[in-house]
């Protein structure tokens, strides 16, 4: 290597670092960007011949907006918002008592599972919220971030057959392999958003109305629980739906628990042996564990909007490292 390359490389590499530290602050409003603009796309191509390009991203970005965008700002609004009762109404559930005592008669320990239970709630609240309380709190950013938002979402739309075009060719890649990394992404990618964010957000809505249904406290704080416990299949939403319906049952409503419990069974076993195995290409599923690690990764880093994206970074890596690996590149 010369000098003159010597150089190239190490002014790309300084003013590469230079741009992600400016992007870092907005990477999440970037990412979710890059997502709307995924899922829009498909319309985005229907769309376009009819009224041009320009025209069919600006509808588009509006109506992710009105759908997408707006939605899920109100719903991490009243989650937040009733993640502070939550602990509260944690401690006053009849059935700790109960817990309380059987601990101390048959194990001899006294026990504060209120205190426990208090602190567990509080310390993941706090894992869940904790961006998004930032994210509430500077307001700045939420303006800048919102409008890098829409303009790129606007601008991947409108030409992200181009950028799409710009990538492959720019990589040092084999026309071969860079093909081949563009379908795997894009079918991992629709086969994560459909088989476990889709499924998921399904499963958790859908007991969260059964939750209404049976007069339960901080309904949307635990519709976003079992929304998260939801990429876990079969286990993870009866976290939830079980010890309610055992409260129930402790408050003396007896008929409401016996509902609860067949609905959430029947729910849970529709989501996870009907409609994940109908929407789900089975060569780009990826491991529960490691949707799962995505998923609470991706909450942590980037906030409520993390519940999307870091699945689908996981699922990402994934098909990077498998085209790595081959002889082709």
């Amino acid at each position: 290597m010369d000098g003159r390359k010597a150089f190239l490389l190490g002014l790309s590499g300084v003013l590469a670092l230079v741009a992600f530290l400016m992007v870092l602050p907005f990477i999440g409003y970037l990412l979710g960007a890059a997502l709307l603009g995924f899922l829009l796309y498909p319309l985005q191509k229907r769309l376009a011949p009819f009224v041009g390009d320009t025209v069919a991203a600006g509808v588009l970005v509006l109506f992710g907006i009105l759908v997408v965008v707006v939605p899920l700002t109100v719903f991490g609004v009243l989650v937040a918002d009733e993640a502070v009762d939550v602990a509260q109404t944690v401690a006053g559930i009849p059935v700790i008592d109960v817990l309380e005592e059987v601990t101390d008669q048959v194990l001899g320990i006294d026990v504060d599972v209120a205190a426990g239970m208090t602190e567990l709630v509080e310390r993941f609240t706090g894992l869940v919220l904790d961006q998004f309380s930032a994210f509430v709190g500077a307001i700045t950013t939420i303006g800048i971030g919102m409008v890098l938002l829409v303009f790129v979402t606007f601008y991947l739309l409108k030409d992200g057959a181009r950028f799409v075009s710009w990538v492959k060719d720019t990589a040092p890649l084999t026309e071969q392999a860079a093909s081949h990394l563009q379908e795997r992404l894009h079918l991992t990618t629709w086969a994560v958003i459909k088989g476990h964010v889709l499924v998921a957000v399904v499963q958790g809505v859908l007991l969260g109305l059964g939750f209404a249904v049976a007069g339960l406290p901080n309904v949307i704080f635990w519709t976003f629980i079992m929304i998260v416990l939801g990429f876990i299949p079969l286990i993870g939403t009866v976290l939830v739906w079980l010890p309610a319906a055992i409260y129930l049952f402790m408050a003396g409503q007896v008929v409401a628990a016996v509902l609860l419990v067949v609905y959430g069974v029947l729910v849970a076993t529709v989501s996870d042996e009907v409609i994940r195995p109908l929407v789900v290409d089975r060569e780009a599923d990826l491991h529960p564990a490691a949707i799962l690690v995505g998923l609470l990764g991706g909450i942590y880093l980037f906030g409520p909007v993390g519940l999307f994206i870091g699945p689908v970074l996981i699922a990402a890596l994934k098909e990077v490292i498998a085209v790595s690996t081959t002889s082709d590149m």
